[in-house]
């Protein structure tokens, strides 16, 4: 009985797949041909585009059967292969080319930014607007900023209303020392210190 169903099964998905190609009309495209010299990567070598080419292949034979799975589990794992090849080659390459900057940091950072495709670029300029001037120039931004937070704190101090009363009444007056007086220290003094601190006492 299963075996009956499994044959019934496997004409229904051919018959349907036949369908499937007469309704669709499907046509091949033809795609130009580009060759391994063409290829814009260094690394991308004339046996990497042979997989390339052998991976596009299989995906559209794939496409043209949508119901065999077991053509679909060999496209996905073929393509997961040269993913893996592609960026073995990659990062090779990549790392002849940062060992050959040698001790040249210049060379090095360039080649760092390549790869992170940082260019120089306008969008992470800051502006300011201070008394309704826009300040663009970067060199006056960081002046302005030193400015603002050099005196931020003796701003504020200004604005605030005078004391009633003097800091002085909350201290106890034989407590206050006029002279200040230091002493030399070494290990002996810090030592143990630092130890009775450690044991959370």
């Amino acid at each position: 009985m299963q075996l009956m169903f499994l044959l019934l099964l496997k004409n229904f998905i051919a018959n349907f797949q036949q369908q499937i190609k007469i309704s669709c009309d499907i046509k091949n495209v033809k795609r130009n041909k580009r060759k391994a010299s063409t290829f814009k990567q260094p690394w991308m070598t004339t046996d990497l585009y042979k997989l390339t080419e052998k991976r596009r292949k299989l995906h559209q034979l794939s496409q043209t059967q949508p119901f065999n799975e077991d053509l679909k589990t060999k496209y996905r794992n073929f393509r997961n292969f040269v993913s893996i090849q592609i960026l073995n080659a990659k990062t090779d390459h990549l790392k002849k080319q940062f060992k050959s900057c040698k001790s040249n940091q210049i060379q090095k950072w360039n080649f760092i930014k390549k790869i992170l495709n940082k260019k120089k670029s306008d969008e992470h300029k800051i502006t300011l607007k201070n008394e309704n001037v826009l300040i663009s120039n970067q060199k006056a931004v960081a002046t302005q900023l030193n400015n603002f937070f050099t005196n931020v704190g003796s701003d504020l101090a200004n604005q605030l209303p005078p004391p009633l009363t003097n800091y002085t009444q909350y201290l106890d007056s034989s407590e206050i020392q006029p002279i200040f007086t230091f002493y030399e220290i070494d290990a002996h003094d810090i030592v143990p210190t630092a130890y009775h601190k450690t044991d959370g006492h």
